[in-house]
């Protein structure tokens, strides 16, 4: 398998004319709704500032305990071996047999992106806000956001 850096990636000609054209035609879509302190990076093979941030805008957004952002929605499947030795929320240890509330990307409620553990999920609701809604609005509440706490994911 290849894993490619996107930080050293050339851009493809017919794909940068492409975002060109788009870029005339929306400008709007284009301008920031927001100032960040620092750099915030993604990462597909690593815990990532940014996937942090998402997953912090869209809990409190649609009112969960829980927000999930998956790499690939900024993609990197778990190495083999790899799991999840402690999870917490709010700070507390993640309890077996409580129920929480989950907020995340469609593609992940619908078990894609081979997430199958959404399949047992008793309930799925779908929302109306868009996330790009929710990160607008986050960053129109902070005059200046700060790189979220990392070290959320800590390989085994």
């Amino acid at each position: 398998m290849i894993h490619p850096d996107s930080d050293t990636l050339v851009a493809n000609p017919q794909v940068a004319a492409k975002l060109a054209r788009y870029r005339a035609q929306h400008g709007q879509m284009f301008e920031p709704v927001g100032k960040t302190k620092s750099a915030l990076v993604r990462r597909y093979y690593a815990e990532s500032d940014l996937g942090n941030l998402f997953a912090d805008i869209t809990a409190p957004a649609l009112g969960a305990s829980i927000g999930l952002m998956p790499s690939g929605a900024l993609r990197k499947d778990l190495p083999a071996g790899a799991r999840v030795i402690q999870a917490y929320v709010d700070e507390a240890p993640l309890e077996k047999d409580k129920i929480y509330q989950v907020a995340t990307v469609e593609i992940l409620a619908q078990s894609g992106d081979a997430y199958v553990q959404f399949r047992s999920v008793n309930t799925v609701e779908f929302s109306d806000l868009t996330f790009a809604q929710a990160l607008e609005d986050y960053f129109s509440e902070a005059p200046l956001v700060r790189r979220p706490h990392s070290g959320r994911l800590i390989p085994q």
